[in-house]
């Protein structure tokens, strides 16, 4: 994949984007959250020319600023977004302001809100649309599972460690849950059970991220170092590799790991950010083989969330630490053309000239 030289998503976050989310339904509808408290909606189909062949995606919509009552948006950065997999007209939000939101698509306005009281890194909605419950992963010893119709937590999962910073529902077993703890245990629950039966899949240091392949046989980790595991849901390794890196990468103390957004494109392709020695790559695994196939370079600050966008379109979209949006496809697909790369050949030197001329007024 190749960085779309004639697509672009407009920089509206103010400050370092953490989390990204495509809608399962239509492919169309992308979700970013930001550390300046903003949940915007982007129409992956709605995009305007601005220069030289160049088009441009903005924002439609986004959630309201916070307020002192309830109704309004978050006040601390969002951490995670989901949408919930029926349709694209709900989605849900967790922020480090310790509340997790969820909100009508149409007018970005909210629709429930649960009180965590403490920290929420992660949030997940019915991959299928199956059941109403609200995965929450946070900073207590228990994962939240909030149910949509009574408006409360309906059943909690009891977690060693420091917290929880990813959970994942499978596409295939509706009622099957991955979670990513800070004490780096992989686990697969089963919800119906009124024991919540708990496999423990596997251990991963600083783990980031998790999520079931699409077939719903395996889980794939991976950590804030760049490490990327592979489990089947039974608990057997499959592959355990370190993206490549120069040997100077120190990877994060426990105290400092934080979630990262990984995108799974189908069975065979996990996309991780903030790999390489500057954390600014994104690094496409191919899961079946546990190999690295490439390092996407792009990025002028470090890279921390990853969405895949599949049907036709097979696009991917990373945000930043400085609030950039990138646009990712096949080589060649966005691809400038000669005449627009002439034109802004011609732009620059027009642009150089200028400012030559401007100096040479000025002595």
């Amino acid at each position: 994949m190749a960085m779309a030289e004639t697509k672009r998503v407009a920089r509206e976050h103010r400050s370092a984007v953490h989390c990204v989310a495509i809608d399962r339904a239509s492919q169309r509808l992308l979700l970013s959250g930001g550390a300046d408290a903003a949940v915007r909606l982007y129409d992956l189909e709605q995009l305007e020319t601005v220069s030289m062949g160049t088009r441009q995606i903005t924002a439609q919509q986004q959630t309201a600023a916070a307020t002192t009552g309830r109704g309004g948006g978050h006040s601390g950065l969002v951490s995670s977004v989901a949408w919930y997999g029926g349709d694209a007209g709900m989605f849900a939000s967790g922020s480090f302001d310790g509340t997790v939101r969820v909100w009508d698509a149409a007018d970005m306005s909210e629709a429930c809100r649960f009180d965590m009281d403490s920290r929420v890194r992660s949030v997940a909605m019915s991959a299928t649309g199956e059941h109403a419950l609200v995965a929450v992963g946070d900073m207590s010893d228990h994962v939240r599972l909030c149910d949509l119709r009574t408006g409360a937590a309906a059943q909690s999962l009891a977690v060693e460690g420091r917290g929880t910073v990813a959970v994942a529902w499978s596409a295939t077993g509706a009622y099957s849950l991955a979670t990513g703890a800070c004490d780096g245990a992989v686990r697969v629950w089963d919800v119906r059970r009124a024991d919540a039966h708990v496999a423990a899949v596997g251990q991963l240091q600083h783990v980031g991220d998790v999520a079931f392949t699409a077939d719903g046989r395996h889980v794939v980790g991976a950590s804030t170092g760049g490490r990327v595991c592979k489990w089947t849901v039974g608990g057997v390794l499959a592959f355990d590799m370190q993206t490549q890196a120069p040997p100077t990468t120190v990877p994060p103390p426990p105290a400092a790991a934080e979630p990262l957004r990984m995108a799974m494109a189908g069975d065979a392709t996990v996309f991780v950010p903030g790999c390489g020695g500057n954390g600014m790559a994104v690094a496409a695994v191919d899961v079946d083989a546990g190999a690295q196939m490439a390092a996407l370079e792009g990025h002028m600050s470090q890279a921390l969330c990853a969405a895949w966008r599949g049907m036709a379109r097979l696009e991917l979209y990373t945000g930043g630490s400085n609030g950039e949006l990138i646009v990712w496809g096949a080589a060649g697909r966005e691809a400038a053309t000669a005449a627009q790369e002439a034109a802004r050949e011609d732009a620059w030197s027009e642009s150089d000239s200028d400012g030559n001329d401007s100096d040479s007024d000025s002595d």
